[in-house]
């Protein structure tokens, strides 16, 4: 019932818990929806992104609600 995204992390973090012979990456080959080859591998599987928060000049605080709100609305984004 996963993603092939989930599963690639979730094999990735369960081979790499032992601390012996570490992995580095896991390239995953398989078939989508509509048959179509699909390949994943570890190297590129991170997202990053960047969001700028509201903050107080004059004190230099940040917005933890402006930063809360946009943190949550990252974390929907798949």
């Amino acid at each position: 019932g996963e993603s092939v995204k989930e599963f690639t992390v979730d094999a990735f973090n369960k081979l790499n818990s032992s601390g012996q012979n570490p992995i580095e990456r896991i390239s995953v080959q398989g078939k989508d929806d509509e048959n179509g080859d699909v390949f994943l591998n570890t190297d590129f599987i991170e997202k990053r992104n960047t969001i700028d928060v509201e903050f107080d000049t004059a004190t230099g605080e940040i917005s933890s609600r402006d930063m809360l709100r946009k943190l949550m609305a990252l974390s929907k984004l798949k």
